[in-house]
């Protein structure tokens, strides 16, 4: 039996470094990382401005930059975005997942929603379980209580009230790539330096892959842990063709990264992109969602 061909598209986006807007709810909202040209001598840039973990030759050492980059957002607020999109080669959307994170500098504040969509969705929470159904799940909490909605054949709403709610427990809510995942992922691949860039006043270093993946690498970076982490289902053997952009800053954060390779999942040869954006570090305010009032009323929460 022939076994149709699918194009994949999962892209991760973050907010997190100052003066840019939140993204809108729609895919083409992710910003895709602007093209960068070599240097035409040749020659690596000055070292000045470089973040831990990257020199003129790219990244060199991947768990420096890694640790660097998330403690430079340890105490900050900041909003995440992630957004997953699989598509066939026609264009037909095959499934998507899209998951917006806002949270305070202590992450007890927070905004997250995730909507799936499409004939294959990827999985999404519901509490503290996955299912794999279009719909919306949204998660607040003001770091005295959680209030929760679920949205699919119907709307439903949950609470966690105040002397209930345990802050450890729901504060990974607010990660979109843990240290693990985000080092597997710049660790499988060799890369170069090819430039600078401005965002709002900010000096970004841009990296991009050289075109060889590092032995044995690719696969566990990005076939490897949970479900939801993983929602495609990846046959870690069949990971291949690994291409990166990035942009860093020179405090460590990685401000935008996207990947690209080929893989299959159930038989099924796949082309997979991932793409990751911060923006507003230090300068994410988190305010009720619209669906507050409700799910008070329905639950009957109180502050």
């Amino acid at each position: 039996m022939n076994v149709p061909r699918v194009v994949v598209v999962l892209v991760v986006a973050g907010a997190v470094l100052a003066g840019c807007g939140s993204p809108g709810t729609d895919d083409a909202a992710v910003r895709t990382l602007t093209p960068v040209d070599v240097p035409e001598t040749g020659t690596a840039p000055s070292l000045e401005g470089f973040p831990e973990g990257v020199t003129g030759d790219g990244i060199t050492d991947p768990f420096r930059l890694v640790r660097t980059h998330h403690d430079a957002l340890e105490g900050q607020s900041y909003a995440v975005t992630s957004v997953v999109t699989a598509r066939y080669a026609n264009g037909t959307l095959w499934g998507g997942r899209r998951t917006t994170v806002r949270t305070t500098a202590n992450r007890s504040r927070f905004l997250v929603t995730e909507t799936t969509r499409g004939p294959n969705p990827p999985f999404r929470r519901v509490g503290h379980d996955l299912v794999r159904a279009p719909g919306r799940s949204a998660f607040w909490s003001d770091g005295r209580r959680l209030l929760w909605l679920t949205e699919g054949d119907n709307v439903s709403y949950r609470a966690v009230g105040p002397g209930e709610l345990d802050p450890r427990e729901w504060a990974p809510l607010t990660t979109v790539l843990t240290r693990q995942e985000l080092h597997l992922r710049l660790n499988a691949v060799e890369t170069t330096v090819t430039g600078r860039e401005q965002h709002n006043g900010t000096t970004l270093v841009a990296v991009r892959s050289t075109g060889r993946s590092k032995p044995g690498s690719a696969g566990k970076a990005f076939s490897a842990g949970a479900a939801y982490r993983y929602p495609l289902g990846i046959d870690r053997g069949s990971v291949s063709n690994v291409r990166l952009q990035a942009l860093v800053s020179s405090g460590g954060i990685v401000h935008e990264h996207e990947f690209d390779y080929v893989a299959e999942v159930d038989g099924t040869r796949v082309t997979v992109t991932e793409r990751v954006r911060y923006i507003d570090v230090g300068n994410t305010t988190v305010e009720r969602p619209d669906w507050y009032e409700e799910a008070v009323a329905v639950t009957n929460a109180t502050g």
